[in-house]
């Protein structure tokens, strides 16, 4: 039997995760300040890091950093490791009462929705769980290392994450009749084009028709206003008489907004949102229990 050499494993666990928090967030600074480490004691660390294994693992570019081809082969193994690592932890530190911290990242379209006011009675049935609740621009931005859940549309080509359909968006079309005495009341898509339009990344998918007709604002153009991706944001603004805009149909922020829904027999688009955390983390009861009260929440199917 060949013995490996203990030299061949003088890589710290503390090094690698230096590693891994910078590659995740591709500059040594935020990497920094998230792990509350000064901006020289992580170069140094890495520094080592590159030593010990005799080779590079960034490129520097401007803005930040970039994972060299050896860089993404050991950022494959570590965030492996690293989450495996966190289900140990997460699983013995739980016990049997439901109770700890329990993150929860949503869309910017989810937020200030009827998701958020049914948070209430979670917490007065399971008051021992911490509810922290933050809106994530995208998806790489949301560290999914830590046992967390993030609420979001359906994400493609991740097979190690599960995904529970959760509930599911309509949408329609708004602008207040101010606004619409001024510019008039479009009859079919083809008439916004030449309409001021407050969009977002989600409702470009979302209306394909209107995201492909010319964005440039001009004084004879005036269809792009500006793309902002809260949608209680949006409503604000086409409240103010600025623009037309997409919203799900239930949104709270209408009941204030006296907005009025234009194009009503056009085929309404839906937005399907899942609840969605990694494989490893399947066992914890907290993200169990509170699954399980969104889904009798909302139903699989249901539309809000």
């Amino acid at each position: 039997m060949t013995l490996l050499n203990p030299q061949d494993f003088r890589l710290d666990w503390d090094k690698l995760k230096t590693f891994y928090y910078i590659a995740k967030m591709g500059n040594i600074t935020k990497a920094a300040e998230f792990l509350r480490f000064s901006q020289s004691a992580l170069s140094k660390s890495l520094k080592i890091l590159e030593d010990r294994l005799q080779t590079r693992l960034f490129y520097r570019e401007t803005g930040g950093l970039k994972l060299t081809e050896k860089g993404e082969a050991l950022m494959k193994i570590v965030e492996k490791c690293y989450l495996e690592m966190q289900q140990v932890k997460e699983i013995m530190n739980e016990d049997n009462r439901l109770q700890g911290t329990l993150k929860v990242a949503l869309s910017p379209e989810l937020c200030s929705s009827s998701l958020i006011n049914s948070l209430s009675g979670f917490i007065k049935e399971y008051p021992a769980i911490n509810l922290c609740i933050k809106e994530t621009g995208h998806i790489s931005a949301f560290d999914m290392s830590e046992g967390n859940v993030l609420i979001h549309p359906f994400i493609k080509e991740r097979e190690d994450l599960i995904q529970h359909p959760l509930a599911t968006i309509t949408y329609g079309l708004y602008a207040s009749q101010t606004y619409l005495d001024q510019f008039g009341n479009p009859r079919n898509l083809k008439d916004l084009k030449d309409h001021q339009w407050i969009g977002s990344k989600v409702t470009t998918s979302l209306f394909p028709d209107i995201a492909s007709f010319k964005t440039i604002k001009t004084q004879e153009s005036r269809k792009l206003l500006i793309e902002i991706n809260s949608v209680s944001a949006r409503i604000h603004l086409a409240a103010k008489n600025l623009g037309i805009i997409a919203a799900p149909k239930s949104h709270p922020a209408f009941k204030q907004g006296n907005l009025i829904q234009i194009l009503p027999d056009i085929p309404s688009p839906k937005l399907d949102i899942c609840y969605i955390y990694p494989k490893q983390f399947e066992p914890l009861k907290r993200i169990k229990v509170f699954r399980h009260y969104l889904k009798i929440k909302f139903g699989n199917s249901q539309q809000y």
